[in-house]
């Protein structure tokens, strides 16, 4: 019977051991193909439609598309065999030769045609900054000068930018090549300007224009105002020596940002020990307080993120005859933040450790806390959250936790678990450092451990391979509150 129980032991070891390295080969797939569909993006495929004229009796054609790169040399080739004198396709941008040549009814290929070239420009860019129409307004009146921000989306195509800021009397026109998606430009004061930008591989090849240029004035305070000496009624604030803020994304200090969360609910616990042969099915009043600190700045992609919980819940007819039964946990989150023209996607995946507490009861309703269930291992998730205005938004997360280590309140090793959450929430700048959320989530929280058998306790219920569990599970009204400076 003990060789019995070791063999059992060593199964499960390597079912743990499995299920540990299939999770984490799931967690680094995953990580690898949000980084290769961000690389990917740096690629640009564009649709286009290529037409030849058709051969009599033809039975088919070969098309052969290879690129030309900068220094004229041979690059990736690209091969499609039709019916058809077309062929529809979607190639990386950039300038490229094409031969074509026929079939005959018995399948046999003709000579190829002289090589033709043509060019596949890169997308229009969206213009971000300046908005439309905006006014730029300056305090000094002894400037004569201001600088003014431009920023624009990425072309994934593209490997640089070309910004032309012009006056619409025609007094000022400067142009100037980049190869990032911002760009600082000092403008007279007291005009009217229009602006655009357009991505370019080289200088043959020249990406298509935006659909319509920007309109912007520069413009000197009235002088009632720069008396008054004190902020617009919604907090932005005039514009001292000439320098220009965004307002819709504000420079913070500092790149920490802290976050503050509470999650109340009536949850169902349910525990199963097989040893001391009871069930206990609960309902009762839980809720978990959360602190994080995270750092992640502005310009880059990658942060990280540390949370502390603390979890708990009440059982009990009233307050003087009730238990309350408490659980801690920790988070340390890699962040990768992917900010597109009109949302915000990020995923992080990490470590952490949570218990979670395991009762046993009586017939009569009372409960104790008979120790915890100690569950480490790795998590992944993610948030997508899009604007509805300045200052509403909406968030959409998920996070899967997988218990790959760690021992239940007998000692005993767990048995690899999957505990999980989903949220929506809405969201809405309070001021210029903080942001609240409020929403449904829902959370499953689930562990097992091995359960002793008689043959180690005589006292035991349990045959050999039982396992014990603890779940708790409930759809929490979800508060947070976000701080930056």
């Amino acid at each position: 019977m003990q060789t019995r129980n070791k063999h059992l032991r060593s199964l499960k070891i390597i079912a743990i051991f499995s299920k540990y390295i299939a999770f984490i080969a799931l967690v680094l797939n995953l990580s690898m193909y949000v980084y290769a569909q961000d690389k990917t993006t740096e690629v640009e495929l564009r649709a286009v439609t290529l037409e030849w004229e058709a051969i009599e009796d033809a039975f088919g054609y070969q098309v052969e598309v290879q690129m030309i790169n900068e220094d004229g040399s041979r690059g990736k080739k690209f091969n499609k065999k039709t019916k058809l004198s077309q062929w529809e396709a979607k190639l990386p941008v950039g300038k490229y030769e094409m031969k074509i040549r026929s079939y005959d009814p018995r399948r046999v290929p003709g000579e190829w045609s002289e090589a033709i070239e043509f060019v596949i420009k890169p997308k229009a860019v969206s213009l971000f900054k300046p908005i439309d129409n905006d006014v730029i307004i300056v305090k000094d009146r002894e400037e004569e000068e201001v600088e003014v921000e431009f920023q624009w989306s990425k072309s994934t195509g593209g490997k640089g930018y070309k910004l032309e800021v012009k006056s619409t009397d025609g007094d000022f026109n400067q142009t100037e090549e980049f190869t990032t998606t911002r760009a600082k430009v000092k403008l007279p004061i007291e005009k009217s300007f229009q602006w655009n930008v357009t991505p370019f591989i080289n200088k043959e090849i020249i990406g298509d224009p935006v659909a319509k240029p920007y309109q912007l004035n520069t413009q000197y305070a009235p002088e009632s105002l720069v008396s008054e000496q004190k902020a617009k009624s919604d907090g932005e604030k005039l514009i001292d020596e000439g320098e220009v803020k965004d307002k819709s994304k504000p420079e913070y200090k500092s790149n920490y940002f802290y976050l503050m969360s509470y999650l109340i609910t009536q949850i169902d616990y349910t525990g199963v020990d097989k040893a001391r042969g009871n069930s206990n099915q609960v309902k009762a009043v839980g809720g978990t307080g959360r602190l994080g600190v995270g750092y992640l700045k502005p310009e880059s992609r990658w942060g990280m993120l540390g949370i502390l919980d603390l979890s708990g819940f009440n059982i009990g007819s009233d307050v003087a005859n009730s238990d309350n039964f408490t659980f801690a946990s920790a988070e340390v989150h890699g962040l990768y933040s992917k900010k597109l023209i009109n949302s915000e996607f990020q995923v992080s995946f990490g470590l952490y450790m949570k218990e979670l507490v395991a009762l046993q009861g009586d017939s009569s309703g009372n409960f104790s806390g008979v120790g915890k269930v100690k569950n480490f291992g790795p998590h992944v998730g993610f948030k997508y959250w899009m604007p509805w205005g300045e200052k509403l938004g909406i968030q959409f997360n998920g996070r899967f936790y997988s218990a790959v280590s760690g021992d239940g309140p007998n000692g005993e090793s767990i048995s690899p678990e999957v505990s999980y959450e989903f949220g929506v929430l809405g969201t809405y700048k309070l001021t210029k450092t903080f942001t609240g959320f409020a929403g449904i989530k829902h959370r499953t929280d689930r562990s097992s451990y091995t359960a002793i058998t008689a043959n180690e306790d005589p006292n035991s219920l349990a045959n050999p391979g039982d396992v014990s569990f603890v779940e708790i599970t409930g759809s929490y009204l979800n508060f947070i509150l976000e701080y930056r400076y």
